[in-house]
């Protein structure tokens, strides 16, 4: 959830409820942008950020959560657009996310 004092802030996905998580990004008043981390090269994790076309060490603006819960980002470079990421997936490839009200 946003701060009490509705000023947004920033979010550490890994640290949060998935209920939470979802519930702060799918406020359609709030703006949100993700960050990705740098992430090792052919490991699982750098895999699992390839599958969903995500570029490491790179933010997304986050457009939505879809009808079936997953977090749905939007490029800011205006092409190239990821897949929708899974809640729980979303939690183990974004270091932090910026939330204004």
């Amino acid at each position: 959830m946003l701060h009490a004092d509705g000023l947004g802030g920033t979010y550490f996905p890994a640290h949060m409820d998935p209920a939470q998580l979802s519930s702060t990004l799918a406020n359609p008043s709030t703006a949100a942008v993700a960050s990705i981390t740098k992430i090792a090269e052919d490991t699982p994790l750098d895999a699992l950020r390839k599958s969903y076309g995500l570029y490491a060490g790179h933010s997304y603006s986050v457009a939505g959560v879809t009808a079936d819960g997953k977090i749905a980002l939007s490029n800011p470079w205006g092409y190239n657009h990821p897949m929708p990421v899974p809640i729980d997936d979303f939690q183990r490839l974004f270091n932090h996310i910026d939330v204004w009200p």
